[in-house]
């Protein structure tokens, strides 16, 4: 595999160094937003603009993993205390996805959502569509991962589809769709504090039960 091509936050270690998992594509969650009804220069620029009470009962959020993540980002960087204070401008939360609400931004329910995956938004432009994202550091991401089963049937195939995974070429078509990518060869538009999510299952259990207890069950 060829890892030296790979960001290094981007690959999972064990004790002994040998790489667990690689991820390979990112989903970045940020602030998606309708250019209509919001400029860049008063958009939310980091976590702690969201709690300008301007922002109040105005703001929404998607379910699921990437509501999760958004959250993980923020308490990770700011602490239980800080999110608490978060969940109190009235977030309009829902349980479909990150795509179905960017929908809604689209069509001018709601100006902005800081949990917008910027693959959505980067797509919907180039369409023509009246939208942009901006990363709220550090970004959260929804991780595209490649690991190899220890008892792989063809582990020599398994490693040639590895490899293209892991390709400049692969890379480059991910960004023309509006992904990001971790391959070090191919450069982005956009260069922010990245956050690569849950370190363990119960960590990610945690974030999940502390976006419901927060920000849904009011």
């Amino acid at each position: 595999m060829p890892l030296a091509n790979i960001d290094e936050d981007a690959i999972v270690r064990a004790p002994d160094g040998d790489a667990l998992s690689v991820a390979f594509r990112l989903h970045a969650i940020g602030l998606g937003y309708n250019t209509k009804l919001m400029t860049k220069e008063k958009a939310p620029k980091t976590y702690q603009d969201l709690l300008d009470p301007k922002w109040k009962g105005k703001m929404a959020l998607s379910g699921g993993n990437v509501a999760y993540n958004w959250l993980g980002a923020v308490l990770r960087t700011h602490g239980e205390e800080f999110v608490k204070k978060v969940a109190q401008q009235d977030f309009v939360t829902h349980t479909f996805n990150a795509r179905a609400l960017f929908d809604l931004i689209i069509a001018g329910e709601y100006p902005f959502s800081p949990s917008i995956l910027s693959s959505h938004v980067m797509q919907n432009k180039q369409k023509g569509a009246s939208v942009d994202w901006l990363p709220l550091e550090p970004v959260g991401h929804i991780i595209g991962s490649v690991a190899l089963p220890k008892h792989s049937t063809h582990p020599h195939a398994a490693m040639l589809l590895v490899d293209l995974k892991f390709s400049r070429e692969i890379a480059e078509l991910q960004k023309a769709s509006g992904y990001m990518t971790t391959h070090k060869g191919v450069p982005v538009e956009r260069t922010y504090k990245k956050f690569y999510g849950a370190q363990s299952m119960a960590e990610g259990v945690k974030w999940q039960n502390m976006y419901m207890e927060l920000f849904v069950k009011k």
